[in-house]
């Protein structure tokens, strides 16, 4: 006689199929029906600005086309917070606001705004900004195929940049400045200084009177010619008019900067005269100077 036995389940396995089968609709519930109900939360508008907009339609507005990132192993397409600072900086440019500008959005608890499986495209829509405080508010839409996909608002502060030459490495007083030792950045207009120099033309040629750092903003009066003659140098002392030429020679009583007045002691004479240092061990003599 055989004995026919039923396989029966145990509770503890039917309750993990359970939980596992619900974690898996839920994460496909995260996937698909987030976006969208994040989307349908942010509105900044009007209604007639809602009613005017569709999700068929694409919004009229600056934009900027998303490239693409691999995540997890598989090819998303992003849209981050830094696209948008970027965005919103052109746009304060282009609409006068500042000539070169750096917007920064709240924090976040992500730098990613969105993602998806294709090609996405940002645009900007009711920019508005406080010049006094430099804040500044947008709805942020993100389009996929021509159709929206996300919106939510956006905030941020913003400050007018300058760019600035800058040291690539420090320099010390006997060294020159060549084209070779600058690069540019982009600093807010309230950190610097009315004596900040803003061409790098004004650099090149000159020497610090002491060391400067590098990548930081270079007053004026943190430079000069550089210096040709030293204190103690035996120089050539001359002068010369439309009728009399003279040589002789002297010994500098201080440093001299090319193109700057240094006094001389005459080696002959021993007496001091002001002269213009022409170039390393020549000066030129004012003969009316005395000591």
């Amino acid at each position: 006689m055989k004995n026919n036995k039923q396989t029966t389940e145990k509770p503890e396995t039917r309750s993990s199929a359970e939980t596992a089968k619900k974690v898996a609709v839920f994460a496909a519930y995260l996937l698909t029906a987030l976006p969208a109900n994040m989307a349908m939360a942010a509105n900044w508008q009007t209604p007639e600005q809602v009613a005017a907009l569709s999700d068929s339609a694409t919004p009229q507005g600056t934009s900027i086309t998303v490239t693409s990132a691999p995540i997890d192993q598989q090819r998303y397409f992003q849209v981050t917070n830094d696209d948008i600072a970027t965005e919103v900086s052109s746009e304060l440019v282009s609409q006068g606001i500042e000539k070169q500008a750096k917007a920064t959005l709240n924090p976040t608890n992500s730098p990613l705004f969105y993602s998806a499986d294709h090609p996405l495209k940002l645009t900007l829509h009711a920019l508005q900004v406080d010049p006094g405080t430099h804040q500044w508010q947008a709805q942020a839409y993100v389009l996929g195929a021509g159709k929206t996909e996300f919106v939510q608002p956006v905030s941020g502060h913003y400050e007018g940049t300058v760019s600035v030459p800058v040291l690539i490495h420090q320099l010390s007083k006997t060294d020159v400045i060549q084209q070779s030792d600058l690069s540019t950045r982009d600093m807010p207009s309230r950190q610097l200084r009315k004596d900040t120099v803003t061409d790098a033309a004004q650099l090149l040629g000159k020497s610090p009177h002491n060391n400067i750092s590098a990548d930081r903003p270079i007053r004026e009066s943190e430079i000069s010619m550089p210096i040709v003659i030293k204190k103690g140098d035996h120089v050539e002392l001359s002068y010369t008019s439309q009728y009399l030429s003279i040589k002789t020679t002297g010994i500098a009583l201080e440093d001299g900067e090319q193109g700057g007045m240094i006094r001389v002691k005459n080696e002959k004479s021993e007496k001091a005269v002001s002269g213009k240092a022409v170039a390393a061990g020549t000066v030129e003599v004012n003969m009316e100077a005395g000591s």
